[in-house]
């Protein structure tokens, strides 16, 4: 698939955004098998501003039609839990000195993906929520990594339909981040929009 065509591609999988999302089947979780309702969007993480365009247009379409939902924007809680613990100026102060795998390693206490989960599920009340949104994957990856934070939500979310705006390759059983980052990062999702083909190893072709 050339760029054109892939550009082409995301639109109609943006355009498709919004029905889905608002549809009975999705809200109600209906149709899983019994799975747990967590979906992902994958995209080029060259089309981020595209993305976030888009997700700024639903949100005000959900605001405006009322609908009961809550965005979570992992960059937002993390700055958040950084203020909390006072550490955030001595974060930026690591990042720009020791790169983006020392600040890893120094907070891996402070930031494991249960305590992130479990700060998102106290903050939120999801009791009336009828879907979760979830966005700033690639803002606070390494330090928050996309299949953890899904899976330690398992718990707290495992009623509610949960879409995670993913910049990178979802091939149905892995993630790879920015789609140039080889991983072993298995996590069993459904895709939201699926693309219009796959190849063998179920990358967009």
């Amino acid at each position: 698939m050339n760029k054109v065509q892939k550009i082409r591609e995301l639109e109609v999988r943006l355009d498709a955004i919004y029905d889905k999302l608002t549809n009975v089947d999705f809200i109600d979780s209906k149709r899983l098998s019994g799975e747990i309702g967590f979906y992902i969007f994958d995209y080029p993480p060259e089309a981020e501003k595209r993305v976030q365009e888009e997700i700024k247009s639903i949100i005000s379409k959900l605001d405006k039609n009322k609908y009961s939902y809550h965005h979570i924007d992992l960059f937002d809680i993390l700055v958040e839990m950084l203020k909390k613990e006072e550490i955030l100026e001595d974060a930026f102060e690591m990042q720009k000195k020791e790169g983006n795998e020392a600040l890893k390693d120094a907070l891996q206490g402070t930031l494991s993906q249960e305590y992130v989960a479990s700060f998102i599920a106290e903050k939120l009340d999801f009791s009336k929520s009828e879907f979760v949104i979830i966005t700033g994957v690639g803002s606070c990856w390494p330090l928050i990594r996309g299949h953890n934070i899904l899976n330690a939500l398992h718990a707290p979310l495992s009623k509610i339909p949960v879409l995670m705006f993913y910049p990178g390759d979802y091939t149905g059983l892995d993630l790879h981040p920015f789609g140039v980052i080889e991983s072993s990062n298995y996590y069993r999702a459904f895709e939201f929009i699926p693309h219009e083909k796959k190849n063998r190893k179920g990358r967009s072709t």
